[in-house]
């Protein structure tokens, strides 16, 4: 009897990635076009274009796609944005391949409306209090618009004006020296404010979430209030109505008052979806 190899059977794919990420998808950007459709991520992206058509005000809503750690829902994110913002050209064959024509065409009707700006953020895990969750999403925000290559990022974030107090402090009440020095505890990591203010310039978002809301923290403890929601809520106004494009602004009302019942929701509770 013939002896057969587990290799004459089964190919590894060398580029296989385990975990994808952001990083990924810079890497490999046309990775997204190996994500399998089942039916699960089917009925997503049904209700994903259901939402953008707008064709009446019950699918004017947010959707909630969960599951277990490693199962693919920053994947699936990833490949919802290359179809929502890559070429109709490039993205064509994956929906051929994938017997998806019917879906493709409504796909294109939502795009042909004009535009359309995907804000994506995975690894929310840090995310455990309400001052970090809008810091994700203002932040998230702004490097979606910059690296669409808009020069309007809009007005100054909580992140913004953290680091304009820190760099000159005579432009504020909150003296952040004096809370340094009393709480160094919560700052074990660094040696001075001017190490706190590099790591704000120089960290990505990610990386510097815990480092923001300690300093929030510290400023709460010495009667000093950010007034987070507030803000974020004008900022992302600002970023995202000045666009000047009627198709993405038509997208971002929804987003807008979602936020706005979020932020209701979370006054009384911070939920976490990671």
């Amino acid at each position: 009897m013939a002896v057969r190899l587990y290799n004459e059977y089964i190919k590894v794919d060398p580029n296989f990635i385990p975990v994808f990420s952001r990083n990924s998808d810079r890497i490999y950007p046309d990775k997204w076009q190996s994500f399998y459709p089942h039916t699960s991520f089917k009925n997503i992206l049904k209700d994903v274009v259901e939402t953008l058509e707008k064709s009446n005000e019950t699918k004017d809503r947010s959707i909630w796609m969960s599951g277990a750690y490693g199962t693919g829902k920053t994947y699936a994110s990833f490949v919802i944005k290359h179809i929502l913002e890559d070429s109709i050209d490039s993205i064509t064959p994956y929906f051929i391949q994938n017997g998806m024509e019917t879906l493709l065409a409504r796909v294109k009707g939502v795009r042909a409306k004009g535009r359309i700006l995907v804000v994506q953020r995975s690894a929310s895990a840090g995310i455990n209090t309400q001052d970090k969750l809008f810091n994700a999403i203002v932040e998230s925000v702004r490097r979606a618009v910059s690296d669409a290559g808009l020069t309007y990022t809009g007005a100054e974030s909580l992140s913004d004006k953290v680091l304009t107090i820190l760099k000159h402090p005579e432009t504020s009440a909150f003296n952040f020296q004096g809370a340094f020095n009393k709480y160094r505890g919560k700052f074990t990591e660094y040696s001075s404010v001017d190490s706190i203010v590099k790591d704000l310039e120089e960290l990505d978002l990610e990386d510097k979430l815990s480092l923001l809301d300690t300093i929030i923290e510290v400023a709460a403890l010495e009667g000093f209030n950010w007034r987070t929601c507030a803000k974020a809520t004008i900022f992302l106004q600002s970023s995202l109505f000045g666009m000047n494009s009627q198709s993405i602004l038509r997208i971002i009302r929804t987003t807008l008052l979602a936020f706005r019942r979020l932020r209701r929701h979370l006054r009384a509770s911070v939920v976490i979806y990671s």
